[in-house]
């Protein structure tokens, strides 16, 4: 008989903690809603799963294995059939093994949150109990994510063009994934709702502590079914978020995070009664590392982008530069103490039919229409910056196109083919 449980931990940083996620320095300076660990455990004929989901903007590849391998010695489950999930709101930390801008790499905090996974784990694995398994695939009834890079009339691609610039945006270089997937596990002590859902979690912005519109959902879902546990996933949302740059209407700010939380919840409102038992005679995770090369691309321009680099950040610049001049700068910077092969760890659960398929980054929308493709027989669930948080892995299209996302990419057209290659063996090994 399949087993279930839940737990959640309240992971709130300490005032002054730095807030991940923009080319700035930012510190804690209030709560609009709380940090959370949350866990769901899986187990079936003595397997077992952890999905660990942390409401931090990163969660480093050496400290995810930290994490995980502390789980194994404190419960025994196998590190390998750990996956923890950082879910990228730009209003929370990022979790690191160096020490880099608004990142926490040491210290009473970094330390509390390494034992509170390991607590959240213990607390989900007592909380099992037997369950069935049903799922469910609907969409937004109002699209709420979007692709956030376009094709521009001057013949370039930007990401994030403005909406001073719709008149001159042509439209955007791929569809969005609006979809939402629902797991619902009944048990006699109450349901535990996994949600799947795929969009940037940069609503709010500011600092003050959110999880953003995933923390709406989970609310919301929990709030809305009584006795119920939720666990949010995020998908892949390497190239979307909230803004629609054609509809020249800007919109933002924690009321409409909490406006996207609710078009979720609505949707798994929607779909609560319509899932559809699922098979669950097995639990499994099977993963690899894919070592692909840097990207050594403009390393002739070192000299002049690495004084810029530095300018930028001694204030010394005349003009506000782009974030992709940004990005650029630091990418290129970076490379003289780059290693030749970077790590990127891709990991492929399943629960009976359904994949879980996680990558530790930030992978384009695309790549959830091709993991899917992978397997359309089954129910594909696919979570963004699973056991790391790498980078931006764009397509190989993408890397000629330009943009945000590839100017800062530290990997070579070649990913898209390594990860899906690999995601494609993992699959059929489950």
């Amino acid at each position: 008989m399949l087993k279930a449980g839940f737990a959640k931990l309240d992971v709130t940083p300490p005032f002054g903690t730095g807030i991940a996620g923009y080319f700035r320095e930012r510190k804690v300076k209030g709560i609009l809603d709380p940090i959370y660990l949350c866990c769901l455990a899986v187990e079936k004929d003595g397997e077992r799963l952890l999905i660990i989901t942390g409401d931090f903007m990163g969660i480093k590849m050496g400290v995810c294995k930290r994490m995980a391998e502390s789980i194994e010695a404190r419960t025994g489950v196998p590190a390998t059939s750990v996956i923890v999930q950082a879910l990228h709101p730009h209003t929370s930390t990022a979790l690191n093994t160096q020490p880099v801008l608004n990142h926490v790499h040491e210290g009473t905090y970094f330390d509390l949150v390494m034992m509170k996974a390991g607590d959240v784990a213990e607390l989900a694995l007592a909380d099992l109990e037997e369950a069935t398994v049903a799922g469910a695939t609907g969409e937004v009834a109002e699209k709420i994510s979007f692709v956030r890079r376009y094709f521009m009339k001057d013949g370039t691609v930007k990401t994030n063009p403005g909406f001073d610039k719709a008149a001159d945006i042509i439209g955007p270089c791929d569809e969005p994934d609006n979809s939402v997937r629902l797991l619902r596990f009944k048990r006699e002590k109450g349901n535990i709702a996994l949600v799947n859902f795929a969009c940037h979690p940069d609503v709010i912005g500011g600092e003050l502590l959110s999880a953003d519109w995933p923390g709406f959902v989970r609310r919301f879902v929990e709030a809305e079914h009584p006795g119920t546990a939720c666990i949010f996933c995020n998908g892949f949302q390497g190239d979307s978020n909230h803004f629609h740059y054609m509809s020249g209407v800007r919109k933002g700010g924690y009321e409409h995070s909490r406006f996207m939380g609710r078009v979720v919840a609505d949707a798994v409102n929607a779909l609560w009664e319509q899932v559809t038992p699922i098979k669950a005679d097995s639990v499994g995770v099977k993963s690899e590392t894919v070592y692909t090369k840097t990207r050594m691309e403009e390393l002739e321009r070192y000299d002049e982008l690495k004084a810029f680099h530095d300018a930028y950040w001694a204030g010394k610049l005349d003009y506000t530069p782009s974030g992709e001049e940004i990005a650029r700068a630091r990418r290129v910077t970076d490379l003289l103490t780059a290693p030749i092969f970077r790590p990127i760890p891709v990991t492929v659960a399943h629960i009976g039919d359904v994949i879980l398929a996680g990558i530790g980054g930030e992978p384009f929308t695309y790549y959830i229409r091709a993991v899917r493709a992978l397997c359309p027989d089954k129910t594909v669930l696919t979570l963004c910056a699973a056991n790391g948080f790498e980078g931006y892995f764009p397509t190989a299209k993408a890397f000629v196109e330009g943009g945000y996302e590839a100017a800062s990419s530290p990997f070579t057209p070649a990913i898209e083919n390594e990860i899906l290659s690999t995601v494609e063996k993992l699959i059929k090994a489950q």
